[in-house]
């Protein structure tokens, strides 16, 4: 592993400065990959991805016979010359968005759907969940469901009346998510006409209708930790293709 400028893991420019200087010192030893990591792939126009492509490549010099890996899922999108010999696809292959304001050219393969456990009506004035902190200008039907924080939801999706949170999908329909999220989640169901929404009823969290981006974005976070995040309490189903 070799810091090319993330300062995380690898050898430093002056322990590179000093192989490079006795090149016997990694002669006993027989390299099959040399690695590196890029700290802003995902901006193509940043400076420092040029600068740890020369350093890098430079690296070549010394470790001549080793197989090369730079880029990570949006290192692939920088071109060919970030390529080398192999390459980390991590949450491109899951659908994430790599590179900022341009779109993942791979199919998002990770969906994410959520049980309807209790479907009630509310009153105006009621309020919903821990804090009180959304109340009920009118009547309302909502869905509780069997999601919540313990299994990777952010709360940073909660909703008070001053400021909108997260959303799930009944089909191809929205149902903002009410209140504080919690061991549950709560979602407004009052418009929802696809379908009767009943306990058993299935939402979408990510999917076709809402990437994991579009969660993230709504929690104020990135979808690579959505995609981390997620708890050991769902039933995890494994498709493989026809």
């Amino acid at each position: 592993m070799i810091d090319t400028g993330f300062n995380r893991l690898g050898l430093s420019a002056s322990e590179m400065s000093t192989l490079d200087a006795d090149r016997s010192l990694v002669s006993g030893f027989d390299l099959a990959l040399v690695m590196s990591h890029l700290a802003c792939a995902d901006e193509p126009k940043h400076d420092l991805n040029a600068v740890q492509l020369k350093r890098f490549t430079a690296a070549r010099l010394i470790f001549a016979n080793a197989k090369f890996c730079l880029s990570n899922s949006g290192g692939v999108m920088l071109g060919a010359p970030y390529q080398f010999d192999m390459v980390r696809t991590g949450t491109a292959l899951y659908g994430g968005q790599v590179q900022a304001n341009a779109p993942n050219p791979m199919a998002p393969v990770a969906r994410l759907d959520a049980p309807v456990i209790q479907v009630r009506d509310v009153e105006a004035g009621d309020t919903i969940g821990y804090g009180a902190s959304y109340r009920f200008d009118a009547r309302a039907r909502v869905a509780l469901l069997s999601i919540g924080y313990g299994d990777g939801l952010f709360r940073g999706l909660s909703a008070t009346n001053a400021r909108p949170g997260g959303k799930v999908y009944f089909g191809d329909q929205p149902a903002p998510i009410l209140g504080r999220i919690s061991m549950d989640v709560t979602a407004d169901v009052s418009r929802i006409t696809c379908e009767n929404v009943r306990r058993g009823s299935w939402a979408q969290i990510i999917g076709p209708q809402q990437s994991a981006y579009d969660l993230a974005g709504d929690a104020g976070t990135i979808d690579y930790e959505v995609f981390t995040g997620l708890g050991s309490r769902y039933e995890r189903i494994y498709q493989g293709l026809n």
